[in-house]
């Protein structure tokens, strides 16, 4: 997925703590615009304004991030989560 542009990185550094406190429960919503963007934060509602859109493409690319660096740490021989469920490497991981 590409990088956010340069109006969303703007829009991103000034808001990132209110979208967080709001979602995360530190910040109770006040208005109408804000119950919506927990809905949408949520998944209940499609995505409307500017910043509901940035909060739903920015989680999917940090959600994206993340999946791509478990994905490495496993490529990189770390052992699989097998090992830690039963205590043994399966036999496709045995050197």
């Amino acid at each position: 997925m590409p990088s956010l542009t340069r109006r969303e990185q703007d829009l991103l550094h000034r808001y990132r703590r209110f979208y967080l406190d709001l979602v995360e429960g530190r910040r109770l919503p006040e208005t109408d615009a804000q119950r919506h963007f927990l809905e949408v934060a949520a998944g209940r509602l499609p995505p409307v304004t500017e910043h509901e859109r940035l909060w739903v493409r920015w989680r999917r690319i940090i959600r994206e991030r993340d999946v791509r660096a478990i994905k490495r740490q496993i490529g990189s021989g770390e052992p699989s989560s097998s090992l830690a469920i039963t205590g043994r490497v399966d036999a496709h991981h045995r050197g």
